[in-house]
């Protein structure tokens, strides 16, 4: 089995493990914890069955999300039907939009102070 590859976007590091050769893992990993607003985004992509610490979206057709938001960390299983290629492109969608959210959060932060105050702004 090859060793894992690293690539980053943004602030999620991404880890690549060779699972088969149908379908590979996809770790995903951000510094500290996902927020709540992406977590909660995060269940919007599908079914999901769990608790608050430990969730699994289904999502169609695509890949299965175990999300682990304390630990800021979201692991990727591939459908076998999805093709290689795909199963890539698709993880990289999900670091992506985990990446935008957290630019946003800490742009968020920056314009209004504390994520307290943010938080409390965005309930108004």
């Amino acid at each position: 089995m090859d060793k894992p590859k690293e690539l980053s976007v943004g602030a999620v590091k991404m880890t690549i493990r060779e699972g088969c050769t149908h379908r590979d893992q996809y770790d995903l990993r951000v510094p500290g914890r996902l927020s709540l607003d992406i977590a909660e985004a995060l269940r919007a992509m599908g079914s999901v069955s769990g608790q608050d610490a430990l969730f699994i979206v289904e999502v169609d057709q695509k890949h299965q999300l175990t999300v682990a938001p304390k630990q800021g960390r979201v692991f990727i299983m591939p459908r076998l039907s999805v093709p290689k290629e795909k199963q890539l492109a698709h993880a990289l969608e999900v670091a992506e939009f985990i990446s935008e959210r957290l630019q946003q959060t800490a742009s968020d932060h920056a314009k209004n102070g504390t994520p307290e105050k943010t938080a409390a702004k965005n309930q108004e």
